[in-house]
């Protein structure tokens, strides 16, 4: 399935009867839909268009990649959407969703706000939204989640994100048996499936890598961090410049799927520790109580694990133009990779393959000194 046949395949089901629900963010708990048998629809943007209509209701200096995500709205693209659910992470994606309501009035929306920081006044006012998005969503479908509905959906999704890390696996062979860009091609269509659908796809992805042979020649490694890339062009771009992209720290990828939803009694308990605890996201802070090497430390280490079971040689962070909260973390994470003894090469894009021709000159160089 090509990335622009899951918008089909979304239509396909909409006219069995299901319901299609777009999603903004790896904050917007997908167990809850899945439960009440809503169909997850990831909403990307799109690097292949130039924003026209939305510049009509955004500031130039607004993120490209959430103008070009409600650009593709205004156009239609998602006209097969029953509704559309966001987290409040960012105030872009926040006025968006607010935008997107006011202009196009989907016949539902919610927004989960999730807090930035971890108080314990914060998960009592987190349970609080996920209590609050259940009601609305049980509202919207004329049925209540039952305990045991929402542990099955708990169960269905720990295990969809069990096999896209199986995945991942495949990366840390040298070489890899599956390239960055097939890899993200896999996951990203895998964001817009019913969740049995999508185990289904993945299952027969795993058995096809366990029988292919690994490819030649041996090239530099690079960890992959910054903003969402939905879309291969940019991951194909450093590949054909002869690096392998083996790890990945963006939300539409590892951010994603690292994590599973502990099964606790209480279903909700495991949820709300999820996203409130274990998501990895630059608009989370912890409480700093210590020194900024320290606290740098306790946010980012996870990166260290990642060049080391992924053997990356390199660093590559892309940021997309006036995304704030990943641009503001740029010093930081580029001096800890430097500390880690990885080369370092910082991107800044418009989210358009359009803009691409400098960056190649650049990335080109970059992997030039990894040999």
């Amino acid at each position: 399935m090509s990335l622009q046949d899951r918008s089909q395949r979304a239509q396909e089901l909409r006219r069995e009867g299901k319901r299609i629900i777009g999603y903004f963010c790896c904050y917007v708990p997908l167990e809850f839909l899945t439960a009440l048998d809503f169909v997850p629809y990831r909403i990307w943007a799109n690097m292949q268009e130039p924003i026209s209509e939305a510049n009509l209701h955004f500031i130039p200096t607004a993120c490209h990649y959430a103008r070009s995500c409600f650009n593709n709205a205004l156009k239609g693209y998602y006209d097969f959407f029953d509704g559309v659910v966001g987290a409040k992470t960012c105030d872009t994606f926040d006025r968006m969703f607010q935008v997107w309501k006011y202009v196009l009035k989907p016949e539902y929306s919610h927004v989960v706000h999730t807090p930035n920081a971890n108080h314990p006044s914060s998960y009592t006012f987190f349970r609080s939204e996920l209590k609050t998005f259940k009601k609305s969503l049980e509202r919207a479908a004329g049925r209540e989640i039952s305990d045991k509905d929402l542990r099955e959906a708990i169960r269905l999704h720990n295990n969809n994100r069990r096999l896209v890390r199986q995945l991942y696996e495949f990366r840390k062979e040298s070489p890899p048996r599956i390239s960055g860009s097939e890899l993200a091609h896999t996951v990203i269509l895998a964001m817009s499936l019913p969740v049995q659908e999508s185990t289904r796809m993945l299952e027969e992805k795993m058995g096809e890598l366990e029988n292919r042979p690994r490819p030649e020649p041996v090239k530099p490694r690079i960890l992959l961090w910054g903003t969402p890339v939905d879309d291969i062009s940019l991951i194909q771009l450093i590949e054909e410049c002869g690096a392998d992209v083996v790890m990945d720290d963006i939300c539409v990828g590892s951010r994603h799927y690292w994590p599973d939803v502990a099964e606790t009694d209480d279903p909700l308990d495991g949820l709300v520790e999820r996203y409130m605890d274990k998501l990895v996201c630059p608009f989370k802070f912890w409480d700093v109580t210590t020194t900024h090497r320290q606290d740098v430390e306790k946010r980012y280490s996870y990166l260290k694990q990642y060049a080391k079971e992924f053997g990356a040689d390199g660093a590559i962070m892309q940021v997309v133009t006036y995304c704030a909260i990943h641009a503001l973390d740029v010093p930081d994470v580029r001096d800890y990779f430097h500390e880690m003894g990885l080369p370092v090469l910082t991107l800044e894009h418009d989210y358009n393959v359009a803009t691409f021709s400098s960056l190649r000159t650049r990335v080109q160089a970059f992997i030039e000194t990894l040999d």
